[in-house]
């Protein structure tokens, strides 16, 4: 009697785990703060914090101007960017009339032509826990387990948590001495009030309240052995995210080569490309597509291959919404081998603290991952909708101005000029005027602007005046 051969049915594909990140290279610009996370010499994710973003969980008071077809939303004024959508799901006390100011909470960023996503139900989030005015309820992280410390947690929060506030204690509440929680949810309280009292002084839209510092935000709890920082303020502002990392926090030699000295224009070109060794990865507004190529390799050993690389390149490209993937298709036993990588993705994809969802092999073979949206992805930062595929004029100009100050801090006595597209000059005198503020403030003085007429829009060259 013959026995199956298992080896087609339940395929063994060798275990695989995501390295752990070791470095955070923080760089201050002008109009941004970017943020590098590394694992050994890897480059796993990148961040980009806009001066003129509306980034989640920030507080804004904002303006209704107009309702959605069939009334289920409403579109909200932010006094910068575009219009912010609230729908009826999120504001519990109804949708406000047109004209009225309501205080509102960024829950998704906005992407694309897609305004940002909205709620009436604001919290202030912290390292310890998240601070809800006007909404009464105690909750705690579902990854606190045991059973004596969340009756602990519990037991503390019912007696410092006041009837109208509402509190959700998060995971690094964990055996945190009870002082350390009570000065956590007074530093809440004061930050609220400081809020409200904005709020009652401002007559028009406007934001309120900027959410996590961005270290905080890239991190996310996370910790590192390393922060490297870069440019002003980035030391103190790294500092005040994460005062745990306080021993491991170190200023960089260089204020405004950080990241090129360290390799993250390479990063981020691979990472703006279709191909990428064996992957072409392609987005469209629907979906994203990834093709796993065998290449001179079996269909089994190519898609083992890929396999930590297509979980960084997913975290490293901040991919979002649905990702379907088409592995190499063995001869034999294609089903279950696909159904093993599915598994093994899926243990890859564990620690990405966006927290995506293998959903499994489709019909027509492809792995279905959901990956929920948290901040624009990589592309639609830095590139124009295609078919231009070059990079945004806002990315540009912000970059133009961080090669102007670095070729000032190599040689002091130089005079410089930005000679660029007109996409740039226009954007640098309007939208983007307060990153050109700030880095003529650094320069002590004017910076010279020059048109360039039939360039790219992403054009400049920064040049020495004689």
């Amino acid at each position: 009697m013959k026995h199956a051969d298992r080896s087609l049915t339940s395929p063994r594909i060798p275990p695989v785990s995501t390295p752990r990140l070791d470095l955070a290279l923080v760089e201050r610009s002008p109009g941004e703060t970017r943020v590098a996370l590394l694992a050994g010499e890897q480059v796993w994710e990148l961040h980009h914090f806009r001066d003129d973003e509306a980034l989640v969980g920030d507080l804004f008071l904002g303006r209704v101007r107009g309702r959605a077809p069939a009334g289920a939303a409403v579109f909200v004024d932010l006094g910068m960017g575009p219009d912010g959508f609230l729908a009826a799901e999120d504001c519990p006390q109804g949708l406000p009339p047109d004209g009225a100011l309501v205080l509102v909470e960024i829950l998704l960023a906005a992407r694309a032509e897609k305004g940002p996503k909205l709620t009436a139900s604001v919290s202030l989030g912290g390292e310890l826990l998240a601070y809800s005015p006007g909404r009464p309820g105690i909750s705690l992280s579902s990854k606190i387990t045991h059973k004596a410390e969340r009756t602990r947690l519990q037991q503390w929060a019912e007696q410092q948590v006041r009837p109208d506030e509402g509190v959700v204690l998060r995971t690094r509440a964990w055996d945190t001495d009870e002082q350390v929680l009570t000065a956590a949810l007074s530093d809440a309280r004061a930050r609220w009030a400081d809020i409200d009292q904005k709020r009652r002084q401002l007559s028009s839209a406007g934001r309120l309240s900027g959410g996590a510092l961005p270290l905080a935000a890239a991190l996310e709890g996370r910790s590192v052995e390393r922060v490297l920082c870069a440019g002003p303020s980035a030391l103190q502002q790294a500092q005040a995210a994460r005062p745990d990392l306080m021993a491991v926090i170190r200023a960089a030699r260089a204020p405004y080569r950080l990241w090129d000295d360290e390799g993250i224009p390479e990063a981020i070109d691979q990472a703006l490309s279709p191909r990428c060794g064996l992957l072409t990865i392609e987005q469209t507004a629907a979906l994203t597509a990834i093709d796993v190529d065998s290449g001179p390799y079996s269909p089994e050993e190519a898609n083992q291959r890929v396999l930590p690389e297509l979980a960084r390149q997913i975290r490293l490209r901040n991919l979002a919404g649905m990702i379907v993937i088409d592995f190499a298709a063995p001869r034999r036993g294609a089903e279950a081998h696909k159904k093993a990588m599915a598994q093994a993705l899926a243990a890859l994809l564990a620690d990405d603290p966006a927290r995506p969802q293998v959903l499994g092999v489709s019909a027509l073979g492809l792995v279905e991952v959901r990956r929920p949206r948290r901040g624009a992805p990589l592309a639609d930062l830095l590139l124009a909708p295609r078919p231009a595929a070059a990079s945004t004029a806002q990315a540009a100009a912000l970059d133009a101005l961080r090669q102007v100050l670095a070729a000032v801090n190599s040689d002091p006595v130089t005079r410089i000029a930005l000679r660029a597209s007109a996409a740039i000059i226009d954007g640098l005198r309007g939208p983007w005027r307060h990153a050109l503020t700030d880095a003529e403030q650094r320069l002590g003085q004017p910076l010279v602007l020059q048109v360039v007429t039939g360039v790219a829009r992403d054009w400049f060259s920064v040049t020495p005046l004689s």
